[in-house]
């Protein structure tokens, strides 16, 4: 927790690096990224007090420089390629400030850019220079690619997706029916959706999307402050295969003579709510053997008891881990609390 406490102590000096290889142990990366971004000629940086790394997200790392203005120099330089002579190939880092959104991370979602043309290679620059927080892996022959951070700077993209895409030429648009974004496994049913309402129904839904950690959290604990949000509207949810966001759709409910101005209402103060409790809530990871742990009822027996004592944590099971939501010091006591009662590891 030392260094994790230095990172959040001045987030000034501190940057976060995406795109870590998973190729040392872990102490010799770190050694690894100490070294390049020790390196004036290699990153433009400076003396580094300090690597956090691994954290709870595959890949990023915090690093943290003994002076701000060496953090700057860094995040000026326009492409930071870590070599050295132990690896097998040069690996492309992508670098940004540090803020406590990076504790609400987007990991493995997928967009379909098929609508933008064939030209991926300039695109994804323009995306690059534009969101300099989110890392590509380009598929071109495809014409999709991967993506991943921050959940603000994700819903950010989808956005900015959305605009280009609103103002491309219909000539251009000549892509098969159901590819243009519809298909992606980020959530794109329509190019035109985003927090403003579609033309076909104009000032009867609106849809968002929302970290899905934060929204299981407010159903579990706050569903009467919830549904005091929605008061008149109508909600249905989807949650987006392996990008960690849920869509929410807002309606006006049928002959309830709501309003359109209801239905934005209500969406701002959902938005409100979750922008509340991402400030305050943590996700952490325990790691478990599930051929130690085949029987699934017993651990959850084990994970309520342990409930029992933290009563405002949510936790999630999922494949061989289980996800610890609430505000840090309970997620921590309760980590702990696991790992005393049923030797867990937590990441």
């Amino acid at each position: 927790l030392g260094s994790m406490a230095t990172v959040m102590a001045d987030s000034r000096r501190t940057v976060v690096v995406s795109g870590v290889p998973a190729v040392l142990e872990f102490s010799r990366m770190v050694d690894k990224l100490i070294i390049h971004f020790q390196s004036r000629r290699r990153s433009h940086g400076g003396d580094v007090e300090v690597v956090k790394y691994p954290t709870d997200m595959g890949g990023v790392a915090f690093v943290t420089f003994d002076k701000a203005e060496d953090a700057k120099r860094v995040l000026r330089k326009e492409q930071q390629i870590m070599m050295d002579e132990e690896f097998t190939q040069d690996y492309v880092l992508t670098v940004f400030p540090f803020s406590t959104d990076v504790f609400l991370y987007v990991a493995g979602a997928t967009v379909d850019l098929s609508v933008f043309g064939s030209d991926q290679a300039s695109l994804i620059k323009s995306l690059q220079s534009a969101h300099r927080s989110i890392r590509f892996q380009a598929s071109p022959q495809q014409r999709k690619a991967s993506i991943e951070g921050p959940f603000s700077a994700v819903s950010a993209l989808k956005e900015d997706l959305i605009r280009r895409a609103s103002h491309l030429r219909p000539s251009s648009q000549t892509a098969d029916p159901g590819s243009p974004m519809r298909n992606s496994k980020f959530p794109q049913n329509d190019l035109r959706k985003g927090s403003t309402p579609s033309t076909s129904n104009a000032g009867t839904s609106e849809d968002i999307l929302v970290d899905i950690h934060t929204f299981k959290y407010i159903e579990k604990f706050h569903k009467t402050e919830l549904d005091r949000c929605l008061k008149d509207v109508d909600m249905t949810t989807k949650e987006v295969e392996g990008a960690g966001v849920m869509e929410i759709l807002l309606s006006v409910k049928k002959q309830s003579g709501a309003s359109s101005r209801t239905l934005k209402d209500a969406l701002e103060n959902l938005e409100n709510m979750i922008f509340l409790w991402q400030s305050k809530l943590r996700v952490h990871v325990i790691n478990y053997n599930k051929s130690a742990f085949f029987d699934k009822q017993k651990l959850i027996e084990m994970c309520n008891h342990v409930n029992d004592w933290y009563n405002n944590v949510l936790y999630l099971l999922e494949n061989s881990c289980i996800k610890v939501i609430g505000p840090l010091a309970n997620i921590l006591l309760f980590i702990n609390s696991c790992s005393i009662l049923i030797g867990l590891s937590p990441t």
